[in-house]
């Protein structure tokens, strides 16, 4: 196991003149961030995360992309920052994110996406002030989202929209959940709530 206590990882893998390149990857044992800070400074920068992670402190900051193919755990002490507008993550695995603030949509104009595939399962526990009304694209290839606010509802805006593929089941658990966005279903798919 190893340690993230203080200090900074700044991920720039964006290819000048031809956008995003390849994820910059951390691989190995289980870590922990107790400190420090994890920066992707724009859209075109990205991160893959192939270890379980633990993070009781420290700051995220996503301007990218990031990729999560472990386990991870992102507890109330640490700062979890959605930036700009193309803000997205990719989740292959359970990752649980407890920032009480945590704004999963990143600023507008929400260009940003969310993917959970099959084996992943994004559980927010969100607190007092987070952003927990949804308006960017959410696409569902069998995983599971899981909502829990302070007050006991969340929603999807109309500008939001879900999308269910991958010719599995997708589950959306959690709160009252309110749906005035759009919510589309290829073949063979379905979404479960």
């Amino acid at each position: 196991a190893w340690e993230l206590d203080s200090g900074t990882i700044n991920v720039n893998t964006g290819s000048p003149g031809t956008g995003t390149g390849p994820a910059a990857t951390i691989v190995g044992a289980n870590w922990g961030m107790f400190g420090g800070t994890i920066n992707l400074a724009d859209s075109e920068d990205s991160l893959q995360l192939d270890s379980p992670l633990v993070a009781s402190g420290g700051t995220i900051n996503n301007n990218g992309t990031i990729i999560f193919n472990a386990d991870a755990t992102i507890q109330s002490g640490a700062d979890f920052n959605m930036l700009g507008g193309d803000a997205s993550l990719v989740i292959n695995s359970t990752v649980n994110i407890d920032t009480p603030g945590f704004g999963l949509d990143g600023f507008s104009p929400n260009n940003g996406v969310t993917t959970i595939n099959a084996g992943g399962n994004l559980d927010l526990d969100l607190g007092v002030g987070a952003d927990e009304n949804f308006d960017h694209t959410i696409n569902m290839n069998g995983g599971e989202l899981d909502v829990t606010t302070a007050d006991n509802d969340w929603s999807l805006r109309v500008t939001g929209e879900i999308n269910a593929a991958g010719g599995a089941s997708s589950i959306i658990n959690g709160k009252v959940f309110t749906m005035h966005g759009v919510i589309n279903v290829t073949a063979y798919s379905r979404p479960r709530t």
